[in-house]
């Protein structure tokens, strides 16, 4: 009976690590994209709540496996600890009013656009890097 929990924990964990890299990646691109004009709590809640939703919930929809119902529990963790990073990271970023910026410090852009040419940008030059690392090969 101790081996069935074991291996079950094992799984949930498991596909919960999975999850949580998967809400990683998520809220990594939806950074550049969503809430940019918002306030750092705002926006991180704007950032991890569909980063959540698109890492974690698909997994509860897996009727084959048992352990599947329980992946958005595991993924919980992980993503509480992106949430506190991506908290921190907006708030060290957030300027109250455009008068506070020190000098030589840039504004970032406020435009979605922006952000979307910036991970396009970081796509094709990935690409570019993999076909010339797969060249010499």
């Amino acid at each position: 009976m101790g081996e069935d929990w074991q291996g079950f924990i094992a799984a949930a964990a498991m596909i919960g690590m999975v999850a949580a890299f998967v809400v990683g990646v998520a809220s990594y691109v939806l950074s550049f994209l969503v809430g940019l004009k918002s306030r750092p709590e705002r926006r991180t809640l704007l950032t991890m709540i569909p980063s959540y939703l698109i890492g974690a919930m698909p997994w509860a929809f897996d009727t084959e496996n048992p352990v599947s119902i329980y992946v958005p529990l595991a993924a919980i963790p992980g993503t509480a600890i992106l949430y506190w990073l991506w908290l921190r990271h907006f708030r060290r970023s957030w300027y109250e009013h455009a008068g506070d910026v020190p000098d030589g410090i840039e504004v970032e852009n406020d435009d979605w656009r922006g952000g979307a040419i910036y991970l396009c940008g970081t796509l094709v030059f990935a690409i570019i890097y993999a076909g010339i690392r797969s060249s010499f090969r």
